[in-house]
């Protein structure tokens, strides 16, 4: 902030723009079960300017981790309407077979609306708007053996 100068037209003192700094959330992990929007892992709630990690695995087959896990639902709620940018990083190779692994994410309404998808990239990503007070599905499904998942939530106003 800086001190203004007086003038006519605007009053002396101080003026500027106050910004609130990002917040970041910290990592949690998926719980679970969590394979159905029903039994989905619900996060902390969303609020602007702020980011959230979610670490989980998935897998098609008990090879990696001991049981099947191919599908993995997350459920975010918005505190404030925000636009949520969602990056999810994964293992593109599976380590038990040298297969490739594909992840798909879907974002949807709890009414089964498709608010944004990716399949190609890694990450993969995704933006959406979130109302204040509205829950989003995210789904993460996998094709091919297994692999650890990095999925970055980042809100903007």
């Amino acid at each position: 902030m800086r001190a203004r100068e007086e003038s006519s037209s605007e009053p002396a003192g101080l003026y500027g723009t106050a910004a609130v700094p990002d917040f970041h959330l910290g990592r949690i992990v998926e719980r679970e079960p969590n394979g159905s929007a029903t039994q989905s892992c619900r996060l902390p709630p969303l609020f602007a300017r702020s980011v959230l990690d979610v670490a989980g695995n998935l897998a098609a087959t008990s090879a990696l981790y001991g049981t099947a896990d191919p599908v993995d639902v997350l459920r975010c709620r918005g505190l404030a309407a925000s636009r949520v940018d969602l990056a999810v990083a994964y293992r593109g190779v599976d380590p038990t077979t040298g297969g490739p692994n594909t992840l798909l994410l879907e974002v949807r309404s709890p009414a089964g609306t498709l608010l944004a998808s990716a399949s190609t990239g890694n990450p993969l990503q995704a933006s959406f708007d979130l109302a204040a007070g509205a829950d989003a599905l995210v789904t993460l499904s996998i094709a091919g053996g297994g692999t650890p998942w990095l999925a970055t939530f980042t809100t903007t106003d």
